[in-house]
């Protein structure tokens, strides 16, 4: 069956953003430190998607710029509703 605008593929389609602004009010950030409300802003995102049928397997890579003089830890939480 042949479906309008649908492009069928072996292999995978990659689609990648980036911005190179840390501007902390116009990008997403991950939050390093409840208290005192410190954020890392996000660099770069990543996502590569292989539907088979009625499944799929998506990988979603972020990327994300330390401001900080040390390392930090930070706790990424992904809710799946």
């Amino acid at each position: 069956d042949e479906i309008d605008d649908l492009v069928w593929s072996d292999e995978p389609i990659h689609r990648s953003t980036r911005d190179d602004n840390i501007d902390l009010e116009n990008i997403p950030t991950l939050r390093i430190n409840v208290e005192e409300k410190t954020f890392v802003p996000l660099y770069n995102v990543a996502v590569e998607a292989w539907i088979h049928t009625f499944a799929a397997d998506i990988t979603l890579t972020q990327t994300f710029i330390n401001l900080e003089d040390k390392p930090i830890e930070a706790i990424y939480v992904f809710p799946i509703e």
